[in-house]
């Protein structure tokens, strides 16, 4: 990174090959964590269910952080949330991570990890208004989606832990966020997203949604797996 911005200059935004990298790293080393505390449940200091439950919750509280901080100037400035393209980015890890918090701690985790970030979100916030800093623009409410992800889970019952509701819920994720964010475009922000350039993306976004919830199953799946010392798939 400090040979780029050596040869390069300043990044005006994160979308550098060094800043991506570093983002990808963190990201696989958030998954690693998330794989030992799983092998670590009813052990040593996480032999309490609660404490174990929440060191895992921690991790996905990061992992939401990071599924928004590395879409860059799409959370950051309202004016440049395109209706389109922006949806589809968010598809690519946001499911991924809700879906696999659900599978690995059960269906109310993801709205517990969306109501956590959205208290550090509020503290961040609080914290740059007293020093006077400038804020950007309000973080993208991830409880939304994830109330609706719990909303679904128990609405399935025990055929959630099938590939195929992990998929649709992926979707379910991908259509609530796009609607949440559309409304706040319109009466907060003021500019409006044109329905023909939503309705153009929302398939590639769905199918995005579609996949991550997927990948996500298979995650949350050899979580559970490895907490429990139970069969991640069922035949």
């Amino acid at each position: 990174d400090a040979w780029w911005h050596a040869t390069y200059g300043k990044d005006v935004l994160i979308w550098s090959p060094p800043h991506l990298q570093l983002h990808l790293g963190a990201g696989i080393t958030a998954i690693g964590l998330l794989f030992a505390i799983a092998g670590q449940a009813g052990r040593g200091a996480f032999r309490r269910r609660w404490v174990w439950q929440g060191a895992m919750l921690l991790v996905y509280v990061d992992l939401v952080h990071r599924a928004l901080f590395v879409l860059a100037h799409y959370t950051m400035i309202p004016e440049t949330r395109t209706p389109d393209f922006y949806p589809f980015l968010a598809a690519l890890l946001l499911p991924m991570v809700l879906v696999s918090a659900g599978r690995a701690l059960g269906p109310g985790a993801p709205v517990l990890a969306g109501l956590a970030f959205l208290a550090v979100s509020v503290a961040n916030d609080l914290l740059l208004l007293a020093i006077d800093f400038d804020r950007y623009t309000v973080t993208p409410i991830v409880v939304g989606p994830a109330l609706a992800l719990a909303a679904f889970a128990r609405l399935l019952g025990s055929v959630r832990e099938r590939g195929w509701a992990a998929a649709a819920s992926g979707a379910l994720v991908v259509v609530v966020f796009t609607a949440m964010e559309a409304a706040w475009m319109a009466a907060v922000v003021g500019r409006p997203w044109p329905v023909g350039r939503v309705l153009s993306g929302l398939p590639w976004s769905l199918l995005a949604g579609v996949l991550s919830g997927y990948v996500g199953w298979v995650v949350g799946g050899f979580l559970q797996a490895i907490a429990t010392g139970t069969a991640p798939f069922r035949a």
